[in-house]
């Protein structure tokens, strides 16, 4: 791709007098240059919350409080795909087929409510205090104000009572 876009700027070059071609090329820097500035800048907030950011350490840390706290179970935002916390996890394939838990089975696309110690979706009004709670960031006032410690990691929080 990046070989027919140069070999197309360098046809375009080829069209115009040799006077032109500091002009187009000044052009081109230049809206390299707003694009990059754009995208470093408020960009990048923007599509931080599409791809989830801040995930992996929330998960990363509701795992090391369930080792440290002996926890059950960890309960998921049904904003987070199974697929994500199963990449994320590295849970094997095995473990993952003899523990999981479909909402709709049987069915041509499986919605996935539990696996291993994973738990997908929660009340906010019936919370469970030996749970660990993976969070959007936008709910840990509500967690906060209940009593549970919160620890934000960019777009998702883990909460958990201690």
């Amino acid at each position: 791709m990046i070989i027919l876009i140069a070999a197309g700027i360098e046809w375009f070059i080829a069209c115009f007098k040799s006077e032109m071609k500091y002009a187009v090329i000044v052009a081109y820097a230049v809206s390299f240059l707003a694009f990059f500035m754009y995208y470093r800048s408020s960009y990048a907030d923007q599509i931080a919350v599409v791809f989830q950011s801040g995930l992996s350490e929330a998960v990363h840390e509701a795992e090391r409080l369930c080792q440290e706290e002996d926890i059950a179970k960890i309960c998921v935002t049904d904003t987070v795909s199974y697929s994500k916390i199963l990449f994320l996890t590295e849970v094997p394939t095995d473990e993952f087929r003899d523990t999981v838990v479909y909402t709709n089975y049987p069915s041509a696309f499986l919605n996935v409510s539990d696996f291993g110690n994973f738990h997908f979706g929660y009340n906010v009004e019936g919370l469970e205090g030996q749970n660990v709670y993976i969070i959007p960031s936008s709910q840990q006032t509500v967690f906060r104000e209940k009593g549970w410690t919160v620890r934000t990691f960019e777009n998702f929080s883990v909460a958990n009572l201690e």
